[in-house]
Order: C-alpha cells, then structure tokens, then sequence
C-alpha cells in the first residue's frame, strides 16, 4: 500500500504525466536524430568524396574528350579528302584521246609549218609485270618535216608536256617530195 496521498486535481495530474512523458519522448527523438545524423554524416563523406574525385577526374578528361571529337572530325575530314583525292587520280590516269590530239596538235602548230603529220595512232595495252597489272597507253605520231631540228624540238616539247611519261623519237629518214627535200619522222608517247 501507499502512504502518499496525491491531492492534485486529474487535470493538474494528465498535465504533469503528459509534460513528463513529453521529455521523455524528446530525450529519445532527439537522441534517434543525433544517432540518423552521425550515421548520415558518416556514410555522406564517402559519397561526398568520391563524387568530388569524380568531378575532378571528369573535368580532367573533358579536354580528351574534345581532342576525340576533333579526331573523330579530322578522321571524316581526311577520310573525304582520301575519297576525293582517289576520284581525282582515278580520272587523271583517265586521260582523253581528245585533250592527247589537241596536245600534239598545240605542238605542231607551235612548229611554225615545219612539221606536218600524216598519222595518229592510240593504242592502250595491259601491262602485267611481277605482280601488279596496270594499262599501258601509247600515242604514235607520223609526219614529215622540212627541218629535223623541228621534230626534235616537238620531241622535247612532248617529253615536257605531263601527261607523257616516255617519248621516244625514231630515226628521221631523208626523203624527197616534188624535188623538195623533206625528212620522215615517228615518235612514240607512252602514258
């Protein structure tokens, strides 16, 4: 049995019982919060941490990735050059029978009226040697001249020219027409 008497009211007694419950209940949040704040703190600096190592790195790498981009650019660039460059040298090996004619024809007028020429002949043969094939192009010219220094300027003029890689120029024989001496010539232009 008890020997205390309480003589306070149940209004007075609720609100002592509640005001003591009250800081028993913030003694245990306040310590729930301490603890969810230090085990917080704790498993945020490792986070933390990491990601700001992480941004360091990317920040780092950001400069890689714009020289990667520039390559990548450089890399289509230089692929389109490539491209374009294989179109062009594929048409110049492609070269015309009609810029040939007007090329010898520029030459013989550039003679002055000193060579004249009776014959062009174009021939294209395939070239296999060890183990590349390649086409082989030859234009044969005949005439005749009335000087053979003229045929033999030509001759240079042809070797000069670019698209010719060999000109070969044959003996020029004598030879008379209508008691006028005159001199026959051939040469032969590989390409």
């Amino acid at each position: 049995m008890s020997n205390h008497i309480n003589l306070m009211t149940t209004r007075s007694r609720v609100r002592e019982c509640s005001r003591m419950r009250l800081k028993q209940w913030s003694r245990i949040l306040a310590t729930v919060f301490a603890l969810l704040a230090l085990h917080a703190s704790i498993t945020w600096w490792p986070i933390h941490s990491s990601s700001q190592r992480r941004e360091l790195m990317e920040t780092q790498y950001n400069p890689l990735r714009q020289m990667k981009a520039a390559n990548k650019e450089l890399a289509a660039r230089i692929a389109g050059t490539l491209d374009q460059s294989k179109l062009e040298l594929a048409l110049s090996r492609q070269t015309p029978v009609h810029a040939l004619v007007g090329l010898v024809s520029q030459k013989v007028a550039d003679s002055k009226g000193e060579v004249f020429l009776e014959q062009i002949a174009y021939s294209q043969r395939e070239k296999t040697s060890g183990a590349a094939a390649s086409s082989h192009s030859q234009l044969a010219l005949e005439g005749f001249s009335t000087d053979p220094i003229a045929v033999q300027r030509m001759a240079e003029s042809l070797r000069s020219a670019i698209p010719f890689a060999e000109v070969t120029l044959h003996p020029i024989e004598s030879i008379e027409i209508n008691h006028h001496p005159m001199q026959t010539f051939q040469i032969e232009c590989s390409f």
